[in-house]
């Protein structure tokens, strides 16, 4: 199962009597589960959507177009109303003109468990909003809460939005004020940075080279190398818009390859992206070469796995890169790092399927793992035909025996 937030950026009926919506996910959001996602290509999936946002509708001055209820936060963040006295006189003559505004859930529910709390009464029992979004946030299924509270689910679900609704522009109003504070905050802290940035740069036996703050600070400067000016660096840093983190990885993969850190030339190269390119190109050949050397164990192991089942060959890649080329070709995820490792290792073992009429073309590929077939999956993850499925069952039916073999070796 995936759960992430997703912005649904479009909606197309098509001519077929179906209805293409369009999903995008931030990268961040999906967190380690884009292989996962992978598999679910051109499969059947059961989805639910959901408005992340609450709209509510907010009176307003027709003349400055402000909202005519209009609240204050103090300094411990409690919102209440603004002149309340003011605000009476205000409601005896309301405008009739209304805007629709939107805030996120999460932004209303900050709020609500920061600072309020107001009981709400639904069919069968008495919650407290609060009391419920603070069970949610801690990891509690929705479902479990309304079967305690003897509701239906859809029925929480709403009284929680309407709830929500309720308090949004209090929540609007604190959301600002907590946004403001933070920024007087961030920026009493920038000058304190700058300040240490300043005096570590002199316990270099350097000076501060305006401009610097906006790439390096003060936990940067012990990972320079010593054996430049700090001066010098700062000018190369800023006049190159060098990224310090890109740096630093170029840096371990001088180490990974055991190249000296001692020379001008390599501190400060002047194309840090061609020399931190060239870097890992170099890296990855030494890592290929040791992984082709320990394949060479595995594959004498296993060879004898291939086979000629009907109209398909069982092949055993003859090199781990074979592997890469392989995910390349069905746009699959057996090239990743983590597929390759494994089948050296024995953790796993990858063969390839191919019609016997044309042995270099890839077709589909099998995982053979605990003494069963763990997947197989032809171009961009599709399930495999009926005679390619019954071809690798009784390929692997012959393997039973050799099952010691495939793993741990």
């Amino acid at each position: 199962m995936i759960n992430c937030y997703a912005e649904v950026r479009n909606v197309q009926v098509k001519p077929n009597d179906t209805v293409e919506i369009k999903l995008v996910v931030d990268v961040d959001e999906l967190s380690g589960q884009n292989e996962e996602l992978m598999k679910l290509v051109g499969r059947e999936v059961n989805t639910s959507l959901e408005s992340n946002q609450i709209s509510y509708r907010e009176k307003v001055d027709p003349e400055t177009r402000e909202p005519v209820l209009k609240y204050m936060v103090h300094k411990d963040g409690t919102v209440a109303m603004y002149s309340q006295e003011k605000l009476d006189l205000e409601l005896e003559e309301l405008p009739a003109e209304e805007r629709s505004s939107v805030i996120n859930k999460s932004e209303i529910d900050e709020y609500i468990l920061a600072c309020e709390g107001v009981a709400m009464t639904i069919p069968g029992g008495i919650f407290e909003g609060k009391e419920v979004l603070q069970k949610l946030s801690e990891g509690e299924d929705i479902m479990d809460l309304a079967k305690f509270y003897g509701t239906p689910v859809k029925e929480m679900q709403d009284t929680l939005d309407e709830y929500r609704k309720f308090v949004a522009a209090k929540a609007k109003a604190w959301q600002d004020w907590k946004n403001n504070s933070e920024q007087t905050t961030e920026n009493d802290n920038q000058a304190t940075l700058e300040f240490e940035l300043a005096r570590r740069i002199k316990q270099r036996n350097g000076k501060l080279v305006p401009g610097i703050e906006e790439y390096l600070d003060y936990r940067d400067i012990n990972k320079i190398p010593t054996n430049i000016g700090i001066v010098r660096f700062q000018n190369w840093i800023i006049k190159n818009e060098v990224d310090f983190s890109y740096y630093l990885d170029y840096l371990n993969l001088m180490r990974d390859l055991n190249i000296a850190i001692d020379s001008e030339n390599i501190i400060m190269p002047k194309n840090l992206v061609i020399a931190h390119d060239n870097a890992v190109k170099l890296l990855y050949q030494m890592k290929n070469e040791v992984e082709e050397q320990q394949y060479k164990v595995r594959f004498e192991k296993i060879k004898d796995l291939e086979k000629m089942i009907d109209n398909y060959a069982f092949i055993v890649p003859k090199k781990a890169s074979d592997l890469l080329t392989e995910g390349k070709a069905l746009s699959h995820c057996v090239g990743g790092s983590n597929y390759i490792k494994q089948h050296i290792e024995g953790k796993t073992t990858i063969i390839f399927v191919r019609d016997k009429q044309d042995l270099e073309k890839s077709f589909y590929t099998l995982e053979y793992k605990n003494g069963q077939i763990y997947q197989l999956r032809g171009k961009h993850n599709c399930d495999p035909t009926k005679d390619v499925q019954e071809a690798a069952n009784k390929w692997a039916k012959l393997l039973k025996s050799k099952t010691k073999v495939l793993q741990h070796s």
